[in-house]
Protein backbone atom coordinates (compact mmCIF):
# COMPACT_ATOMS: atom_id res chain seq x y z
CA UNK A 1 0.00 0.00 0.00
CA UNK A 2 1.39 3.45 -0.46
CA UNK A 3 1.56 5.32 2.12
CA UNK A 4 2.49 8.60 0.35
CA UNK A 5 -1.22 8.23 -1.29
CA UNK A 6 -2.96 7.77 2.44
CA UNK A 7 -1.04 10.74 3.75
CA UNK A 8 -1.88 13.07 0.97
CA UNK A 9 -5.70 11.90 0.91
CA UNK A 10 -5.74 11.87 4.60
CA UNK A 11 -7.16 15.84 4.78
CA UNK A 12 -9.53 14.99 2.43
CA UNK A 13 -11.13 11.83 4.19
CA UNK A 14 -10.70 14.28 7.70
CA UNK A 15 -13.30 16.59 5.67
CA UNK A 16 -15.41 13.92 4.42
CA UNK A 17 -16.13 12.16 7.48
CA UNK A 18 -16.48 15.45 9.35
CA UNK A 19 -18.88 16.67 6.37
CA UNK A 20 -20.63 12.91 6.47
CA UNK A 21 -21.33 13.03 10.59
CA UNK A 22 -22.19 17.15 10.31
CA UNK A 23 -25.30 16.02 7.94
CA UNK A 24 -26.55 13.17 9.82
CA UNK A 25 -26.41 15.57 12.56
CA UNK A 26 -27.96 18.34 11.30
CA UNK A 27 -30.60 16.20 9.57
CA UNK A 28 -31.29 14.51 13.40
CA UNK A 29 -32.00 17.84 14.28
CA UNK A 30 -33.88 18.86 11.46
CA UNK A 31 -35.94 15.63 11.74
CA UNK A 32 -36.98 16.53 15.25
CA UNK A 33 -37.76 19.85 14.73
CA UNK A 34 -40.02 18.87 11.94
CA UNK A 35 -41.57 15.87 14.06
CA UNK A 36 -42.28 18.40 17.09
CA UNK A 37 -43.92 20.86 14.76
CA UNK A 38 -46.05 18.06 12.98
CA UNK A 39 -47.17 17.13 16.61
CA UNK A 40 -47.92 20.11 17.48
CA UNK A 41 -51.72 21.65 16.87
CA UNK A 42 -52.61 24.45 14.51
CA UNK A 43 -55.60 26.75 15.70
CA UNK A 44 -57.72 28.79 12.76
CA UNK A 45 -60.08 31.67 13.71
CA UNK A 46 -62.32 32.41 10.91
CA UNK A 47 -63.85 35.97 11.21
CA UNK A 48 -66.62 38.02 9.27
CA UNK A 49 -64.58 40.88 7.33
CA UNK A 50 -68.10 42.33 6.12
CA UNK A 51 -68.30 43.01 9.86
CA UNK A 52 -64.89 44.27 10.65
CA UNK A 53 -64.16 41.46 13.18
CA UNK A 54 -60.24 41.60 12.38
CA UNK A 55 -59.77 43.22 16.05
CA UNK A 56 -61.60 40.94 17.71
CA UNK A 57 -59.87 37.77 15.93
CA UNK A 58 -55.93 39.13 16.12
CA UNK A 59 -56.89 39.52 19.88
CA UNK A 60 -58.34 35.91 20.96
CA UNK A 61 -55.20 34.81 18.60
CA UNK A 62 -52.81 37.12 20.93
CA UNK A 63 -54.37 35.55 23.72
CA UNK A 64 -54.11 32.18 22.56
CA UNK A 65 -50.30 32.22 21.29
CA UNK A 66 -49.63 34.24 24.41
CA UNK A 67 -51.13 31.18 26.89
CA UNK A 68 -49.60 28.11 24.55
CA UNK A 69 -46.16 29.64 23.86
CA UNK A 70 -44.72 26.81 21.99
CA UNK A 71 -47.75 24.24 22.51
CA UNK A 72 -49.03 25.61 18.99
CA UNK A 73 -47.55 24.95 15.31
CA UNK A 74 -49.59 28.05 14.32
CA UNK A 75 -53.18 30.82 14.86
CA UNK A 76 -54.14 31.74 11.39
CA UNK A 77 -56.91 34.50 11.13
CA UNK A 78 -59.25 33.04 8.36
CA UNK A 79 -61.44 36.02 6.48
CA UNK A 80 -64.57 34.74 6.01
CA UNK A 81 -67.79 36.38 5.40
CA UNK A 82 -71.77 36.11 6.50
CA UNK A 83 -71.43 36.69 10.26
CA UNK A 84 -68.79 34.03 10.75
CA UNK A 85 -66.69 33.75 14.24
CA UNK A 86 -65.52 29.94 14.33
CA UNK A 87 -62.45 28.80 16.03
CA UNK A 88 -61.06 25.50 14.80
CA UNK A 89 -58.57 22.95 16.60
CA UNK A 90 -56.61 20.94 13.79
CA UNK A 91 -59.85 21.09 11.64
CA UNK A 92 -62.05 20.36 14.55
CA UNK A 93 -64.83 23.89 14.77
CA UNK A 94 -64.72 24.17 18.96
CA UNK A 95 -66.17 27.01 18.74
CA UNK A 96 -69.19 28.93 16.74
CA UNK A 97 -70.52 32.00 17.10
CA UNK A 98 -73.55 31.17 15.35
CA UNK A 99 -74.04 28.09 17.35
CA UNK A 100 -73.24 29.61 20.79
CA UNK A 101 -75.29 32.90 19.66
CA UNK A 102 -72.71 34.61 21.05
CA UNK A 103 -69.09 35.73 21.49
CA UNK A 104 -66.46 33.59 22.90
CA UNK A 105 -64.71 35.00 25.85
CA UNK A 106 -60.90 34.47 25.56
CA UNK A 107 -60.49 32.20 28.89
CA UNK A 108 -63.53 29.96 27.58
CA UNK A 109 -61.30 29.56 24.26
CA UNK A 110 -58.23 28.90 26.33
CA UNK A 111 -60.20 25.56 28.13
CA UNK A 112 -61.11 24.51 24.93
CA UNK A 113 -58.22 24.25 23.41
CA UNK A 114 -56.23 23.16 26.85
CA UNK A 115 -58.38 20.39 27.22
CA UNK A 116 -57.66 19.23 23.72
CA UNK A 117 -53.84 19.69 23.95
CA UNK A 118 -52.72 18.83 27.37
CA UNK A 119 -56.25 18.11 29.69
CA UNK A 120 -53.54 18.33 32.71
CA UNK A 121 -52.12 21.50 32.12
CA UNK A 122 -53.05 24.21 34.54
CA UNK A 123 -54.55 27.90 33.03
CA UNK A 124 -53.84 29.98 36.29
CA UNK A 125 -56.46 32.39 37.30
CA UNK A 126 -57.95 32.00 34.17
CA UNK A 127 -58.80 27.99 34.58
CA UNK A 128 -62.06 26.68 35.83
CA UNK A 129 -63.18 26.37 39.41
CA UNK A 130 -62.52 22.47 40.27
CA UNK A 131 -65.94 20.55 40.89
CA UNK A 132 -66.92 20.31 44.77
CA UNK A 133 -64.38 23.07 45.63
CA UNK A 134 -66.92 24.97 46.97
CA UNK A 135 -68.26 22.02 49.17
Amino acid sequence: MDVSLFAESGQNAVKFIFRYFYKIDYTFHANKCLERNMQKPIVEIEFCTQCRWLLRAAWLAQELLTTFDGDLKSVNLVPGTGGVLEVRCDGKVIFSRKEAGRFPESKELKQLIRDMIDPERSLGHSDRPVKGAGE
